[in-house]
């Protein structure tokens, strides 16, 4: 990917009639070429880490007996895997015949629209994550007991399918958490994986753009 991006960027960012040209240009292409190259090999590695987990989910959910448990987990990181690879186009899509600030920044476009639409999808994702689990355990001879030990507990709370409804209130609360703050959970994971590379690439183009002045 370093190379396709080195054709591209056969211009620099700065005009040619400032001084030391050259080296500037020389300078933050590489930089340039260097945390975008970085950021598209970390995307690839997750985007096959996350091809293995959906099959895991599935493969482990026949061998357990949770078939519709790991068939519901798969179609949900299939479904993540279907929205990166519909940014994958979307960056395809950028005219690459600019100079290196311009598709940097065009970059840094396309970068925080995916960053914002995987925060929407994750408002989705981590409640029908936990609700997968739930509704699998109600299921399980494990799940059982517990609720007899809760019905035993509190005798006199009322059923709603078998269940407490102190227990699905508790659930559907947890899972509505989720649902609000799924956002800001994703923000923080895509901060602990990309943290260091996203920074350096804001670093870089406020850099470019105080030379441009």
């Amino acid at each position: 990917m370093g190379k396709s991006i080195e054709s591209i960027w056969k211009d620099g960012f700065l005009k040619d009639d400032q001084l030391v040209v050259p080296k500037l240009n020389d300078l933050y292409n590489q930089k340039s070429i260097h945390i975008i190259d970085k950021i598209l090999r970390m995307g690839k590695y997750n985007l096959i880490y996350l091809v293995v987990l959906a099959a895991f989910f599935l493969v482990m959910g026949v061998l357990i007996g949770a078939t519709y448990l790991g068939l519901f987990l798969c179609i949900l990181i299939v479904a993540h895997i279907v929205l990166a690879l519909k940014h994958v186009k979307q960056l395809r899509e950028i005219d690459k015949f600019v100079n290196s600030y311009q598709y940097i920044k065009s970059f840094d476009n396309w970068l925080q629209n995916s960053i914002s639409e995987f925060m929407l999808f994750s408002r989705f994702f981590y409640p029908l994550f936990f609700l997968s689990f739930v509704i699998q355990g109600r299921f399980t001879e494990d799940g059982d007991a517990l609720i007899n030990v809760l019905i035993s507990k509190v005798p006199d709370t009322t059923l709603v399918f078998g269940i407490p409804l102190f227990l699905l209130v508790a659930v559907m609360l947890f899972a509505g958490l989720l649902a609000v703050f799924g956002g800001l959970l994703y923000k923080l994971d895509l901060n602990i994986v990309y943290g260091r590379v996203l920074r350096k690439l804001k670093e870089i183009i406020t850099d470019m753009e105080e030379l441009r002045r």
